[in-house]
């Protein structure tokens, strides 16, 4: 009897952990910004901006209008210096197929790069910057 409920509160304490260190899915409000020439549609999760001095991070969601290679949607998180010119690089993306199985979770942060005036990163940039306190 013992063992049973040892393994129950283990279990429910990994799920709690899960849940509490799923930093994509948790609490996203996720809010329409444009779309693409290919019909990719952009959100903003509103409720993961922040802004850090001359740093702003944010989630952002594609949804593909058709699987590109398996992939139907992804999340990345970003990061964009305030600074001039722009520069901006991605700190994680999570893809996920038709069904909503994660098929691609890279979490290592790519080279910075400059953001150019009019991409859609820069749109949903400027998107978030409406949303910092």
């Amino acid at each position: 009897m013992k063992k049973d409920i040892q393994w129950v509160g283990t279990l429910l304490i990994a799920i709690v952990c899960w849940i509490a260190f799923s930093s994509v899915s948790y609490a996203a409000n996720w809010d329409y910004v444009c779309s693409g020439n290919d019909g990719t549609k952009y959100y903003l999760d509103i409720s993961s901006v922040e802004k850090d001095g001359e740093y702003l991070r944010f989630w952002r969601k594609g949804v593909n209008a058709e699987s590109q290679d398996g992939e139907k949607e992804f999340c990345s998180y970003h990061e964009v210096h305030l600074a001039k010119p722009l520069e901006t690089r991605m700190l994680q993306i999570v893809s996920y197929d038709d069904n909503g199985n994660v098929i691609r979770d890279y979490s290592n942060p790519s080279e910075w790069q400059g953001l150019r005036s009019g991409s859609i990163l820069y749109v949903i940039a400027n998107a978030a910057m409406h949303y910092v306190n």
